[in-house]
C-alpha cells in the first residue's frame, strides 16, 4: 500500500494487500438506524418538535425489554431498538423489575440509567448487566440477548434492588428467587447468575463495537480536521507515552498474484499500541515490536504516490477526537478502507501492558515479563480466486487465510523483549467467534477444517535457525478474551522436537 506509515498501520495495510489479514466486525448488531416511522412516542416532550428516533438497548443488543417513552410504551424488537422523541425520557423494565431510565439516545447502555455512575465498575451497573445476561433466553449473549414474553411475565409483580452492593445483592434472596423462575422460563432452562468478571467481559466488548458505529463512514468527523503540521503539534503538546492504536478496517480489494486475480472483501478491528516520543522538538514514534523510535514526517503519511494497486485516489483525513485522541481515515476510490484512532493510555515510555513466560528445553532461558505488548485482531475475509494449490506456489502460503470463501478467525500477537532481540508469539484462532477454551493446534490453516483450531507462530531472530521456531502441533488455552483484552496458556511442539510453554496476558486499555 501506499501509505507507508511506521508501527502497526503498515502492517496491517501490507497485510491487507496479501489478503492475509483484515478485520471482522467486533460482536454487537445493528443500531443507528436513524428517524423512526413515527409509530409512537409522538405525545412525549423534546427539543425535536416531535420527531421521533430510534435508538438501541445494549449489553448486547437486548430484545423484549419492555419500555415507556412519554405516552408511548413498547418492547424493544430483535435489534434491540426502542423509539423516542428527541429529549424525551424513557424507562426501561422487565415485568415489574425497574432497570431504570434516561434520556434517548442513539445507545442506550445499563450505564446510561444509573446517575452517578461513569463507566460500568459501579455496582448498579455491574448488578444489572450480571441480571441482564443471566434470564437470556438461550444463555449465549455473544449472539444478542432476548428476554421472551414468558420471562416477561413471570418478572410481573416482583421488584429487585439493583443499587445494592456486589456482595449484597449476590446474597440477596429475592434476587435469587427471581432468577431461579425467570431462567425456568427460558429455552437454557433455570441456571445460577452469570459469573461478575464474564459479564463485564461481554458488556466491554460490546460497548467498544458500538463506540465504532459509523465511523466506517467517509466524512464522519468526530472533532476538528488537523493538516499534518496540526498532527505533529498537537502530539507534541500530549507528550509522550503509550497511545492505544484501534483501527477498523473494511476493504474490498483485487490484485493479480502468481497469474491469478484474485479478490478480497476485507473487515475487522485490530487494536494494538504505539508509542509516541518527543525528542528535541522532535516527534518520533516507535511501535510495538520495535525497539527503535523514528522520526514521523510527511513521508511516513504521504498518500501521493500512484504504485498502489488497489486505488487510483487514495485520501488520508485526520481530526482530533472529542475524547481528546487523535482519529484517522483512508478513503480509496471515494470509499472507506480503513478508520484508526489513537488514544492515550500511559505516559510512560516502556511497554507495561502484559506478561509473557515461556520454558523450552532448547532455549531454556526464554523467560521475558517485562515490557510486554502486543495485539489483538477479530478478521473476516471473503475472498475468490486462490487457485488450490496457492499454499505450494507461494512461500509462506500456509500462513494466509487462503481458499476460496470466507474466513472468519480472531488472533492475538504477544511481544517480549528476550536478551538483545524481541520474542513474538502470535495465535490465529478459527472456527469460531472470540471465546474462551482450548483450540488444537494445526501446522497450517485448512479451510475445510471443522472445530476450532489454532495455527501458531514463534519469532525470534534470537533463535538462530531463521528468524521463527515451526509450530506443529499441541494446544492454546484461553481463559479470556475481549476486544482489549486477552490471556492464556500454551503448550506446543516444535519441528525440532521441542516443546514451548509457558502463559501470556495483554491488556490494551488504561
Amino acid at each position: 500500500m501506499v501509505l507507508r506509515m511506521s508501527g502497526p498501520l503498515g502492517a496491517l495495510c501490507l497485510s491487507l494487500m496479501l489478503a492475509a489479514c483484515g478485520g471482522g466486525s467486533s460482536g454487537g448488531g445493528s443500531g443507528n438506524d436513524g428517524g423512526g416511522d413515527g409509530n409512537g412516542g409522538d405525545n412525549g416532550g423534546g427539543d425535536g418538535g416531535g420527531t421521533t428516533q430510534q435508538g438501541v438497548f445494549i449489553d448486547a443488543p437486548v430484545a423484549g425489554l419492555q419500555y415507556t417513552a412519554g405516552d408511548s410504551s413498547g418492547v424493544t424488537d430483535a435489534e434491540g431498538r426502542f423509539e423516542y422523541v428527541v429529549g424525551q425520557t424513557v424507562r426501561f423494565y422487565i415485568g415489574g423489575i425497574e432497570l431504570g431510565q434516561a434520556t434517548g439516545d442513539d445507545i442506550v447502555s445499563p450505564i446510561d440509567l444509573v446517575a452517578d455512575a461513569v463507566d460500568d465498575s459501579h455496582p448498579t451497573v455491574v448488578n444489572m448487566v450480571r441480571f441482564i445476561q443471566t434470564i437470556d433466553d438461550d444463555g449465549n449473549p455473544d449472539n444478542g440477548i432476548q428476554i421472551t414474553a414468558s420471562v416477561r411475565g413471570q418478572a410481573e409483580g416482583r421488584s429487585i434492588d439493583f443499587s445494592q452492593s456486589e456482595a449484597a445483592f449476590e446474597a440477596d434472596a429475592a434476587v435469587t428467587a427471581a432468577l431461579d423462575e425467570l431462567t425456568a422460563a427460558t429455552n437454557s432452562g433455570a441456571r445460577g447468575m452469570v459469573a461478575r468478571e464474564q459479564a463485564l467481559a461481554h458488556f466491554r466488548e460490546t460497548l467498544a463495537s458500538f463506540e465504532l458505529e459509523g465511523r466506517l463512514e467517509p466524512g464522519v468527523i468526530d472533532g476538528e480536521n488537523l493538516t499534518l503540521a496540526q498532527v505533529e503539534s498537537y502530539m507534541q503538546s500530549v507528550g509522550s507515552g503509550i497511545w492505544r492504536t484501534l483501527v477498523v478496517m473494511d476493504a474490498a480489494t483485487s490484485v493479480t498474484l502468481l497469474g491469478n486475480e484474485i479478490t478480497s472483501q476485507t473487515a475487522g478491528t485490530f487494536v494494538s499500541e504505539t508509542m509516541f516520543l518527543s525528542e528535541g522538538g522532535q516527534l518520533l514514534v516507535r511501535s510495538c515490536g520495535e525497539d527503535v523510535a523514528e522520526p514521523v514526517d510527511e513521508d511516513e503519511f504521504d498518500p501521493s504516490d500512484d504504485d498502489n494497486p488497489f486505488c487510483q485516489d487514495e485520501q488520508i483525513q485526520y481530526y482530533r477526537l472529542d475524547s481528546g485522541g487523535l482519529g484517522m481515515t483512508l478513503t480509496c476510490d471515494g470509499n472507506i478502507l480503513w478508520a484508526a484512532e489513537f488514544d492515550k493510555i500511559s505516559s510512560q515510555t516502556t511497554w507495561h501492558q502484559g506478561q509473557l513466560s515461556m520454558s523450552s528445553a532448547q532455549f531454556p532461558d526464554l523467560a521475558s515479563t517485562g515490557e510486554v505488548c502486543g495485539m489483538i485482531n477479530d478478521v473476516e475475509v471473503t475472498t475468490s480466486g486462490f487457485p488450490d494449490d496457492f499454499g505450494d506456489q507461494f512461500p509462506g502460503g500456509g500462513d494466509l487465510p487462503y481458499g476460496n470463501g470466507t474466513q472468519t478467525f480472531w488472533s492475538t500477537e504477544v511481544v517480549a523483549p528476550y536478551g538483545n532481540d524481541d520474542i513474538k508469539l502470535m495465535f490465529n484462532f478459527y472456527g469460531g467467534s472470540k471465546q474462551a477454551g482450548t483450540y488444537s493446534v494445526l501446522d497450517s490453516v485448512d479451510p475445510g477444517t471443522d472445530g476450532r483450531y489454532v495455527v501458531a507462530y514463534a519469532e525470534s531472530d534470537a533463535f538462530g535457525v531463521g528468524s521463527n521456531i515451526v509450530v506443529t502441533g499441541g494446544s492454546v488455552t484461553i481463559s479470556s478474551v475481549g476486544l482489549y483484552t486477552v490471556s492464556g496458556s500454551y503448550n506446543l511442539s516444535t519441528a525440532t522436537g521441542d516443546q514451548l510453554q509457558g502463559s501470556f496476558q495483554l491488556g490494551i486499555h488504561p
